[in-house]
């Protein structure tokens, strides 16, 4: 599945071009972990920004941020997955140019944490150096984003009645912010199958629609649910 990567640093979102992290632990000869899990550290590829500047955290022995990575679906309706990174000291910086590619400077950050936490876990990760914990932090700062944003979808017919089977229909799907994106969507109904363009849609997943505006209207055949 197709996802975009933010990262939210100094009030600021910043397109990921990549990222990865990992944990390690130590184990003996049977295979069992003989030390806590150690955080290996995150490496981060961003997009350059004029208005970010990372000399000061680069050259700075003892400076430290907290960041946050938003890892957005292409499907709309789907869950955001967020993971935030307390404690953090930028230990490498590089500066990176190409004069071919789509992408001609990046900037390629490599980070240590002292506390890391998912969105999706209940436990958490932290180091004997971690001094900030979500209790402590104050509100979060909203940033104002041109993300693509899923306001919901529903389904119309011409009789304005329950949609039933072997009906034409009307698919409405609205966002904000989406103009020009191609998405997919998860109907998920368990008493009905359609059919876009003559063809059954598979998993009630619907595939490559694309945005046209704030209302997108898609048209459909309602057909029995097969097995």
């Amino acid at each position: 599945m197709s996802v975009t990567g933010k990262l939210i640093i100094d009030d600021k979102e910043i397109n990921i071009l990549s990222f990865s992290f990992r944990f390690n632990q130590i184990a003996d000869i049977n295979g069992k972990p003989t030390i806590k899990p150690i955080f290996q550290g995150l490496k981060l590829v961003i997009e350059t920004r004029k208005d970010l500047d990372l000399a000061d955290w680069a050259f700075a022995a003892n400076q430290t941020k907290q960041l946050e990575l938003r890892i957005y679906p292409a499907i709309l309706g789907g869950k955001t997955r967020k993971l935030y990174f307390y404690d953090c000291h930028l230990v490498n910086w590089t500066n990176n140019f190409s004069s071919t590619g789509n992408q001609p400077i990046s900037e390629t950050l490599n980070i240590t944490a002292a506390g890391v936490k998912g969105s999706n876990s209940t436990v958490e990760y932290s180091a004997s150096w971690r001094t900030t914990f979500p209790q402590q932090e104050v509100e979060p700062t909203i940033i104002e984003s041109d993300e693509p944003k899923f306001l919901g979808y529903h389904f119309e017919n011409k009789q304005g009645e329950k949609i039933q089977a072997e009906q034409k229909i009307t698919l409405v799907i609205q966002t904000e912010n989406a103009e020009g994106e191609t998405i997919s969507i998860n109907l998920n109904d368990d008493r009905l199958d359609f059919k876009y363009n003559n063809k059954v849609i598979e998993n009630d997943t619907l595939t490559g629609v694309s945005i046209t505006g704030e209302e997108t209207r898609v048209n459909l055949i309602t057909i029995l649910e097969q097995e």
